[in-house]
C-alpha cells in the first residue's frame, strides 16, 4: 500500500483514499467469512458430522472444502465451479501484481532501473525460489512459510512500523499535511489510534501466536521444518532487508521529490 501510494499525486485526497482502500478491503473479508461459514455449515449438516471435522484452512479451503461443497449444488455445480475457480484466479493474479510491485518499484528506485529489467529479474527469481512449493512435499513447506511470514512476519513488521512512525516521527505534522488536502478529517483519535491502539492488537496478536506456537509446534510439524522453513526464512527476511537499505543509491536523488528522480 505504501507503494501504491507513492504513486500518487502530492494533493491526493489522502484520508479518503485510506479509508476506501479499507473500508472495501473489510467489506469483502466480511464478505468471503459469511461464505466459509455458511459453506461450512452446509456441508456439517449435510454430513451430520461437527463443523470442526469439515472445517479447512488456507490452501485446504480453496481447494478441497470449497469443490466439496460446490458439488453438492448437482446440476449448477459446474457452472458455480467455473465461477469459483475464475474467481480464484482473477484474485491470485491482482494479488500477485500488488505484492510483486512492492519489490519491483523497490528495485527501480535504489538501482535506477527501468521497469522491464526490474521486473524480469525480480519474477525470474521469484518464479525459481517457488519451484521449491512444486515438489513433493510443496504443499507442507507453502504452508510453513505462509504461517511464518504472515503471521510474524507481516505483524512484527507492522508493529515495528506503527512504533517507528508513531513514536520517532512527527505525526502531528502528518496530520496538519493530509487534512487540508482531504475531505474527511482526522483529529486525535488517529494520532492515539497510531501510538496506542494499533501497537496493543498487533501486539497482542503476535505474542499469543508466538506462544501458541511455542507450546505446540504448528499443525504438528517437525522441529526441523519449522526452523528451516518458518525461522530462517523470516531472519533472511530481515537481514536481506536491512543489508539492501545500507546499500547506496544508484541514480540521482531529490530531496524535495524524494526518491530517484525519474518517471516510473
Amino acid at each position: 500500500m505504501i507503494t501504491y501510494a507513492s504513486y500518487l499525486p502530492k494533493d491526493s485526497d489522502v484520508v479518503n483514499n485510506a479509508f476506501t482502500t479499507c473500508l472495501t478491503n473489510c467489506s469483502f473479508s466480511l464478505l468471503a467469512g459469511m461464505a466459509v461459514f455458511s459453506i461450512l455449515g452446509h456441508m456439517a449438516f449435510t454430513q451430520g458430522v461437527p463443523v470442526k471435522e469439515v472445517a479447512g484452512a488456507g490452501v485446504g479451503l480453496a481447494f478441497i472444502t470449497f469443490p466439496a461443497a460446490i458439488g453438492t449444488l448437482g446440476s449448477a455445480a459446474p457452472f458455480f465451479g467455473v465461477l469459483f475457480f475464475l474467481a480464484l484466479t482473477f484474485a491470485g493474479i491482482t494479488s500477485l501484481i500488488s505484492i510483486n510491485e512492492a519489490a519491483i518499484a523497490a528495485l527501480m528506485d535504489k538501482f535506477n532501473l527501468a521497469r522491464k529489467p526490474a521486473t524480469i529479474f525480480y519474477t525470474g527469481t521469484a518464479a525459481a525460489c517457488s519451484l521449491l512449493f512444486a515438489t513433493g512435499g510443496g504443499l507442507y513447506i507453502l504452508d510453513i512459510v505462509d504461517h511464518f511470514t504472515n503471521n510474524f512476519g507481516i505483524v512484527f513488521g507492522g508493529l515495528l512500523e506503527v512504533l517507528l512512525i508513531g513514536w520517532l516521527f512527527n505525526l502531528q505534522s502528518i496530520k496538519d499535511h493530509i487534512n487540508p488536502i482531504s475531505d474527511f478529517k482526522v483529529g486525535n483519535w488517529w494520532l492515539f489510534s497510531i501510538k496506542v491502539v494499533t501497537p496493543l492488537v498487533a501486539g497482542y496478536t503476535g505474542i499469543m501466536t508466538l506462544i501458541s506456537d511455542l507450546k505446540k509446534p504448528y499443525e504438528g510439524y517437525p522441529p526441523e521444518a519449522l526452523f528451516w522453513m518458518g525461522w530462517f526464512v523470516l531472519i533472511v527476511i530481515t537481514v536481506g532487508g536491512m543489508l539492501m537499505a545500507k546499500l547506496k543509491w544508484q541514480g540521482e536523488q531529490s530531496l524535495v521529490k524524494g526518491g530517484v528522480t525519474y518517471d516510473r
